[in-house]
């Protein structure tokens, strides 16, 4: 071939490549279009046929945002569309393929799930995912940086790995303390909801955060047996937590420390993650059943092994954005911002003397105050709070900022510092995948803060060591 010839066709691949992330920005354009034209006809469609559309423009959604991720599924704007997709969409999909959810997860469905008010939270919920992959390809216009893992320095990293070992293992250390202290083991093997009234004056969002924390730290880290005894302690409180009910809480750190991974190289491909993720929806349909009784009882527990069911069963998160909008419906006004503020209006309270807030359990800013007042614990959702603030439009603009964040943080170079403050944002943002806003600020100033308190001590750590070795 001559020098032309291999001169040329580089940039021929280069150009048809490119062409795919054109059309698919096209795609979702018109798709945006359609939304708001025929918004009136797709909210008041049938559930049936919703759910069917919802599914075909969820599943492009996730699959153009994966096909463009640096390290697709792994990285941080891919894994948070597709926690967003089960925990939101695990409802839609099984109605639109005509799958019935059956045992323990259908009885509640009759609450909420075949209001009018759902077919408008589908409507919602696809303008959330097309807003978002939206904002991963704006997040792609200035030219990514190149992603390489740098050679890892040994202060740095031996800190990162001593603060990551104590922060994962404390945490899963103190979750047993609190659990063992407040119900003893009855409490560690009994039924979800009554973990949840026995825990719910104690710190276990924190318990769970800094779990996640540890995790990143950890998953930034060079392989060592300190590694190897937190993924075994993990995997002990994983044998207790899973069947409990704890799905998120299981999930989030494993997810936030394999996107931190996928900045050096991807642990699991795709295939393998699709395995396993089919086994993981099997084993939730499994603990659905468990965790109403508890392990105590389990033969008294109906089991079920469908996939489908453990789909179904995550897909609740839609149930909060579906009580918004029939709030919305029945005379409520938006909140035009206030339970963003919320967080803010709250600390200032320990800063500004004289400043006034309410108690927690009267502010009805707080969504967890408001949902568990009106529907019970039921969590909470990203898209609902957008929609509860600032209406359809508060949905397409912040969950197309999000996807602008973390598709600009998925195009981060390799270095530790990088890898810890992609997790700590992609662990931050998942708390809010199907809770409250309240504590991801906080939760952000801590992330930094520590990520500051390590470079400062790896900092001390290497001047100590170099006139140490000066010295001799």
């Amino acid at each position: 071939m001559s020098a032309t010839g291999r001169a040329l066709q580089p940039r021929g691949v280069v150009q048809r490549r490119a062409a795919w992330p054109t059309l698919e920005v096209i795609a979702h354009l018109l798709i945006l279009f359609c939304l708001v034209m025929f918004r009136t006809e797709l909210s008041t469609t049938d559930l049936t046929t919703a759910c069917q559309i919802s599914s075909c423009i969820i599943g492009f959604a996730c699959f153009t945002v994966v096909r463009n991720a640096p390290a697709r599924v792994w990285s941080p704007s891919a894994a948070y569309l597709i926690m967003v997709a089960l925990f939101h969409a695990g409802l839609i999909v099984p109605r639109a393929i005509g799958f019935e959810p059956t045992g323990e997860v259908r009885v509640p469905l009759d609450l909420w799930f075949f209001r009018d008010s759902t077919v408008v939270a589908i409507w919602l919920t696809n303008l959330a995912f097309v807003a978002y992959a939206l904002g991963t390809r704006l997040a792609a216009v200035r030219p990514a940086r190149h992603r390489h893992a740098t050679q890892d320095d040994p202060d740095l990293a031996a800190v990162i790995t001593l603060v990551g070992f104590v922060m994962f293992v404390g945490t899963l250390i103190g979750w047993f303390a609190l659990v063992l202290g407040t119900g003893g083991t009855k409490l560690m093997f009994g039924s979800y909801l009554g973990f949840l009234d026995a825990t719910a004056r104690l710190p276990m969002p924190q318990i769970y955060f800094f779990t996640d924390l540890g995790a990143v730290l950890l998953a930034s880290s060079p392989w060592s047996r300190w590694h190897r005894i937190a993924v075994a302690a993990y995997l002990m409180w994983t044998l207790i937590a899973l069947p409990l009910g704890l799905r998120g809480e299981v999930m989030f750190p494993v997810l936030a420390a394999l996107s931190v991974a996928s900045y050096r190289r991807v642990l699991i491909k795709p295939m393998r993650a699709l395995v396993l993720a089919v086994a993981l929806l099997s084993a939730i349909a499994v603990v659905r059943n468990i965790r109403l009784v508890g392990l105590s009882k389990v033969d008294s527990a109906e089991l079920s092994l469908n996939p489908l069911n453990g789909l179904a069963e995550m897909g609740a998160s839609l149930r909060p954005v579906s009580e918004v909008v029939f709030w919305h419906e029945t005379g409520d006004p938006f909140d035009d911002g206030g339970t963003y503020w919320a967080p803010v209006d709250r600390f200032l309270y320990y800063v500004i003397p004289g400043w006034t807030r309410l108690p927690v359990d009267q502010d009805f800013r707080v969504m967890s105050t408001l949902v568990m007042a009106r529907s019970g614990p039921i969590g909470f959702s990203v898209v609902a709070e957008a929609y509860r603030n600032f209406a359809a439009a508060g949905v397409f603009f912040v969950l197309g900022f999000l996807g602008f964040l973390l598709g600009r943080v998925s195009s981060w170079p390799g270095g530790q510092i990088y890898q810890c403050v992609a997790g700590m944002t992609l662990s931050a943002l998942l708390t809010h995948v199907r809770n409250p806003f309240v504590p991801v600020p906080g939760y952000f100033v801590i992330s930094f803060t520590l990520v500051a308190m390590i470079v400062l001590a790896a900092r001390m750590r290497r001047e100590g060591r170099l006139r140490r070795s000066g010295s001799r």
